[in-house]
């Protein structure tokens, strides 16, 4: 994952800011698979032998809030701040 910091800068980020920056990166992601999932329906729904049922979008990309989720998203960011503070903590030694 890339999210655009230096060595410097990522060691100086807060968990917090760790965090947002690794939300608006899961964002973008989402925003790349809809794009090409809508070019792939395009192309499915308007070549020669298009289906008789149009394809929409969620059949290619389901919609991620359909799905169950084990935990909440608190708890789990809860645990990747400790899992990193740990990370730090090892560093410092």
């Amino acid at each position: 994952m890339r999210i655009g910091l230096s060595e410097e800068e990522f060691f100086g980020i807060t968990p917090r800011m760790y965090i947002a920056l690794c939300d608006e990166w899961k964002r973008q992601e989402r925003e790349k698979r809809t794009m090409w999932a809508q070019l792939r329906t395009d192309i499915i729904n308007f070549s020669m032998r298009g289906p008789a049922d149009p394809v929409r979008v969620s059949d290619i990309l389901p919609d991620p809030d359909t799905k169950p989720r084990a935990r909440g998203r608190w708890q789990s960011k809860k645990r990747l701040a400790e899992g990193l503070m740990a990370v730090f903590e090892r560093l410092a030694r």
